[in-house]
């Protein structure tokens, strides 16, 4: 369905920026300022707890902020802005929130090696202008000068962001991401898409989606995108680069050299893996009005084959080159990218449940034969029932459109636009009918 009106959405602009010498020694405190305020509070609320079993509250935490700033011996934290250290409780307080809701563990504490540097500043934190020649500046609370932001794409006009988040990867690289309110226009139909076009979405190793719909005509069109092909070369040089940094010495100069190396190649890959399927998302849900996507089970296809001593895995090493590239993939990344991207454009999004046998279930009309496991490695697969030859990623998203057109047209409660179907009413089930999910399959039976 499209809009006919403009929207307003929360949308974050990134771009890279480069720090002088004050700003980033001013930056580099405030990350270990705001590290130790996380992690000294989530210790008070964690000893209040165990201790007179009571929950301390966000204006509980922000009072013993006050007392702290207050010691001779923390009169550090004066240094830096009081913004992110009181973002930096809010921030434990949504975490907190997420655990007793039971939507995420027990929040830990902020390791300086593992942890992200990462500092958030609200409005009163920062100031964001215009220049005579129209270009934004920017300038964060305690510096003299303006960040030397690389504003390589527009940013909405006639507003300011709410929050300005400063972070610093591994590799030294700073970034500024804006949150603004932005507009999003409506998504132009495609050229001959029937007006209830809806696409059944496949994601695989060797191409990163496989795409089925139906044309006005009746005529069924199948795309396939790529993966990413380079990531390989990169893979081959970070490999190397991981075995040069393991013969240094730890503690030394070239260990820190070869440190930095590992990290810019992994920011390279995560970059080109981002890149591939922002554009991978994008067109899918600019050439679609529904989009069928399949609930992968990534943690059980992830699942290590090492074993235990008493019970050693076998093709451990196979097992884990397979893991890697289904990693490398980024499945829940590009869901994730489909659905808000979706959400912003009013594009209905219908989540096939994960023991739907899309990949075995033959889709030429008429037969719908459920043949037996296929391993992955085949690719291709002959119908028993019909003798049809069918390629195994076609195939799949063939018979995920089929489902997620059946469900928007029985409109049976789970047309949804980027949100996860209850477990009471997946669109369809292990036996390839449509409506409220039956018992799970008996594991000794066949797979999807």
């Amino acid at each position: 369905m499209i809009v006919s009106m403009t929207r307003l959405v929360k949308r974050a602009y990134k771009f890279r920026f480069y720090p002088d010498a004050e700003q980033e020694a001013l930056l580099a405190r405030t990350f270990g300022c705001t590290r130790f305020v996380y992690n000294r509070a989530l210790a008070a609320r964690t000893a209040a707890w165990k201790d007179e079993h009571r929950r301390i509250s966000y204006v509980e935490t922000s009072a013993l902020l006050t007392e702290w700033k207050r010691d001779p011996d923390l009169d550090w934290l004066n240094e830096v802005s009081s913004v992110p250290l009181q973002q930096a409780l809010r921030h434990l307080n949504t975490a907190f929130m997420n655990f007793w809701d039971k939507r995420a563990a027990y929040p830990t504490f902020k390791a300086k090696r593992r942890s992200r540097d990462s500092a958030e500043f609200t409005y009163r934190a920062f100031s964001y202008t215009r220049d005579p020649a129209g270009d934004p500046v920017l300038k964060l609370a305690k510096t003299t000068r303006p960040l030397d932001v690389v504003w390589h794409r527009a940013v909405p006009a006639d507003t300011t962001p709410s929050t300005v988040t400063v972070t610093r990867d591994p590799a030294g690289r700073w970034f500024a991401s804006l949150l603004f309110d932005a507009p999003v226009d409506p998504m132009p139909a495609p050229a001959g898409a029937s007006p209830g076009r809806v696409a059944g979405v496949d994601m695989g190793q060797v191409d990163t989606i496989t795409v089925s719909t139906e044309h006005t005509d009746g005529t069924i069109a199948t795309a396939k995108t790529p993966g990413l092909m380079p990531r390989q070369t990169l893979e081959d040089k970070l490999a190397r680069a991981q075995r040069r940094m393991a013969r240094t010495q730890k503690g030394s100069k070239n260990r820190a050299k070869a440190a930095r190396t590992v990290a810019r190649l992994h920011a390279k890959i995560a970059d080109r893996r981002r890149d591939h399927l922002h554009k991978t998302s994008y067109r899918l849900v600019r050439d679609n009005q529904a989009i069928g996507l399949e609930d992968l089970d990534v943690r059980g296809m992830t699942r290590t084959g090492r074993g235990t001593v008493e019970n050693p895995g076998t093709n451990v090493a196979r097992t884990a080159a397979r893991n890697r590239r289904n990693l490398g993939v980024g499945y829940r990344e590009l869901r994730t990218m489909i659905e808000y991207k979706a959400d912003w454009h009013d594009v209905d999004i219908v989540h096939v449940d994960r023991f739907y046998p899309s990949t075995r279930m033959c889709s030429t009309n008429g037969c719908g034969h459920i043949t037996g496991p296929i391993p992955t490695k085949v690719r291709s697969w002959t119908c028993p029932h019909c003798h049809t030859l069918h390629d195994r990623d076609i195939n799949a998203a063939t018979n995920i459109r089929a489902a997620a057109t059946a469900v928007l047209a029985c409109g049976d409660g789970v047309r949804l636009r980027g949100g996860q179907p209850s477990r009471r009413t997946h669109p369809a089930d292990e036996t390839g009918n449509l409506g409220p999910r039956g018992p799970k399959p008996d594991p000794s039976g066949p797979g999807s």
